[in-house]
């Protein structure tokens, strides 16, 4: 019987050897000394057009291998892909977890326009799930010129106020349905987490990536849910559209020594005001979504309900907002795979003409 060790190293090439056919892994380093690793394929060129390049912003708990069914789809269609692991997350840079003035949405905004001047990118469409479609619309809100097109996954826009009131949100689902639908962000917040997310990975895996996202407001959301699994180190087997080398790419990235603890910064930022200054000083006229917007979201996800999307978005978006409501959970872009790529090569193709 071959170990577990040797299962893990396999599924992970496997997962790498996919990524592999079709991009390319590169470093990059901030004019401040910052690390990141990207995957990247540039546009074909046609007759001396190029179609346009998409930039990915993954969410939590992810790393940039979370878009690689849309990364393969998207290079095989000609169009450019490029995916970072965000500032904590895999492969790049993570700082002191505790300084998270260092992890500023404005700080990221800069980094990822460097790293546009670097592969020669002028504008690109933006694509964010989960917390990335926040760091997406960071990036509009500091460089609007670097973007012809936002595509939010999952969340919608976050408008720059610099206050999310949790307790308001939790008191109102809690009222409604009976469970706090965001009862996991005072978890997040609490010094224990880091411990007990690091101590139970594959019942952290199970309870974010499950099978049954009509449960996960239950399982996780509730306030003392997340903290309650994790402690019984509950497991459920994999969702039918995960893979084995995906859970083993994920359990190696996430059990390396201080992986846990920058991955959780978005919600402690969001609670102690880290980024209040900076979202204080965005201009008005970038507040607003001068771009076309589509938003993608999931009709049996009950952690970022998809039918939420447009009320937070729509008054926004200036341009027009395109909405699709997939019969999926929160990893659209794995279980709804060939939708969402279909509808972000009709987003590439409507920037193209």
């Amino acid at each position: 019987m071959r170990s577990s060790i040797a299962l893990a190293g396999a599924a992970i090439a496997a997962l790498s050897s996919a990524l592999a056919c079709a991009t390319s892994t590169k470093q990059f380093t901030t004019s401040g000394g910052v690390s990141y690793t990207y995957e990247y394929s540039p546009a074909t060129d046609y007759n001396g057009t190029s179609k346009p390049t998409f930039l990915f912003f993954h969410g939590f708990p992810s790393t940039r291998r979370d878009w690689a069914p849309q990364l393969a789809a998207l290079e095989k269609a000609g169009f450019g892909v490029l995916a970072p692991d965000l500032l904590g997350f895999g492969e790049s840079d993570k700082p002191d977890p505790n300084n998270l003035s260092a992890y500023r949405w404005s700080v990221v905004s800069d980094h990822m326009a460097e790293l546009l001047d670097a592969e020669g990118l002028g504008q690109v469409i933006g694509v964010g799930h989960d917390w990335g479609a926040t760091a997406m619309a960071r990036a509009y809100n500091y460089h609007p010129d670097r973007f012809s097109k936002l595509v939010f996954m999952s969340v919608g826009y976050v408008h720059p106020t610099g206050f999310i009131d949790i307790d308001a949100i939790n008191a109102q689902t809690l009222a409604a349905t009976g469970l706090a639908q965001c009862g996991y962000w005072y978890f997040f917040n609490h010094f224990t987490a880091t411990d007990l997310i690091s101590n139970h990975l594959e019942s952290f895996y199970s309870a974010v990536y499950a099978a049954n996202s009509t449960t996960q407001n239950r399982d996780v959301g509730h306030i003392g849910a997340a903290r309650a699994r994790l402690e019984a180190n509950r497991t459920i087997p994999l969702a039918p559209w995960d893979t084995e080398a995906h859970k083993q790419d994920w359990l190696s990235q996430f059990s390396k020594p201080g992986a846990v603890a920058p991955s959780l910064n978005p919600y402690r930022r969001a609670l102690t005001g880290t980024d209040v200054p900076d979202d204080n000083a965005v201009p008005e006229v970038n507040k607003l979504l001068n771009v076309p917007v589509t938003i993608i979201g999931g009709s049996l996800d009950t952690i970022t309900p998809g039918a939420v999307m447009r009320v937070v978005t729509e008054p926004f978006a200036m341009r027009g907002l395109e909405e699709y409501q997939l019969q999926g959970g929160h990893w659209l872009g794995w279980e709804n795979a060939d939708e969402v790529n279909a509808i972000l090569s009709k987003a590439g193709g409507d920037i193209a003409r």
